[in-house]
């Protein structure tokens, strides 16, 4: 295997960006690689300096894995800071291509949960969701009659 190194940093300012109806005055896109590692960070700022998106998700390489993380184990969607049980969220087997997700995150008042199990044979994808509020993830004005919804519930996916 070779390995390469590579840095972005990327920095747009401005008063007049729209993402959606929301108007942005920063985003920070930050990216870095190198000995088969990864860091990325994407930030969302609006013209009042607060955060209203920060993701920063971490890549490790090894020989038979690919891993995901959230390495401080936080991220903020539309203003609301969600936290990670634990910060792997996604290992991917390079050999079988098999992608094993591990998400637990909650804010304040709401909780995801998305992992995979196995059970005779069958690969079971559940993904659970209590109190989610459609606007803790993007503003609700996206989607159309800008509903104030909030979701709970569970559903799977089974595949041999």
């Amino acid at each position: 295997m070779l390995d390469s190194s590579a840095t972005l940093d990327l920095n747009l300012h401005a008063d007049t960006i729209l993402l959606g109806p929301q108007q942005v005055n920063k985003i920070q896109v930050t990216s870095h690689f190198s000995d088969w590692k990864s860091m990325t960070s994407i930030s969302v700022i609006d013209n009042q300096e607060k955060q209203n998106y920060n993701l920063n998700i971490s890549s490790v390489l090894d020989s038979s894995h690919i891993l995901l993380s959230i390495p401080y184990g936080q991220l903020t969607l539309n203003g609301v800071e969600w936290k990670m049980d634990s910060p792997e969220f996604l290992t991917i087997d390079r050999k079988t291509r098999d992608m094993s997700p591990s998400v637990r995150m909650h804010s304040d008042s709401s909780s995801v949960t998305f992992l995979k199990d196995e059970q005779d044979g069958w690969k079971v994808f559940n993904l659970e969701l209590k109190d989610v509020s459609l606007s803790s993830f993007f503003k609700s004005e996206l989607v159309p009659g800008n509903p104030g919804l909030s979701i709970s519930g569970l559903t799977s996916y089974a595949r041999s």
